[in-house]
């Protein structure tokens, strides 16, 4: 069975601390990087565990494949180093409504995975998200298995059954 849905939704992982003045690398973990726009109020926190606190972001600029974005939190580079692995989150309520057949990632943990012939590969337990495919982290009798969220291996997502059903592709499924 799925988790609950989270409260908030990680839009971005902050890096390193970039110059003087407190800005900091983000990894952005979003398809609607209007989220950085200056003035929008994002959450700080670490990944679990905390409720996030509110910081305004003062201005986000394109850097490498990632922003560079300054936070009103962040005064200068000792600041912005504190801010290092912590996550940029929304409230789960400004969500922006998926198109049919897209999930958030926090909606396929838990779920049971199958074979499309009925054979049980576990529970997912993570979705790495790799910028081409996301990875399905899966748990179960023969320990962790990877699934790629390919259409040749994810035949079928059903949240209201619990189930994700794949066709295997050659090796997937291999005990080695």
């Amino acid at each position: 069975m799925s988790p609950a849905a989270p409260l908030y939704l990680a839009v971005g992982r902050i890096g390193r601390a970039h110059g003087i003045r407190g800005e900091v690398c983000v990894d952005v973990l979003t398809e609607f990087p209007e989220r950085f726009a200056p003035g929008s109020t994002l959450y700080v926190g670490p990944e679990r565990g905390t409720t996030p606190s509110p910081v305004v972001v003062e201005s986000a600029r394109p850097f490498r494949d990632r922003l560079l974005v300054h936070l009103d939190a962040a005064a200068d580079r000792d600041a912005a180093q504190a801010l290092t692995g912590l996550y940029l989150f929304i409230p789960a309520s400004e969500a922006h409504p998926l198109e049919a057949d897209s999930f958030y990632a926090y909606q396929l943990v838990g779920l049971e995975v199958v074979t499309d012939a009925g054979q049980p590969v576990g529970r997912v337990a993570h979705v790495m998200e790799t910028g081409s495919a996301d990875v399905l982290e899966v748990h179960g009798s023969r320990g962790t298995t990877l699934i790629p969220m390919i259409g040749d291996v994810v035949a079928e997502i059903d949240l209201s059954a619990g189930r994700i059903t794949i066709t295997p592709l050659p090796g997937l499924l291999d005990e080695g």
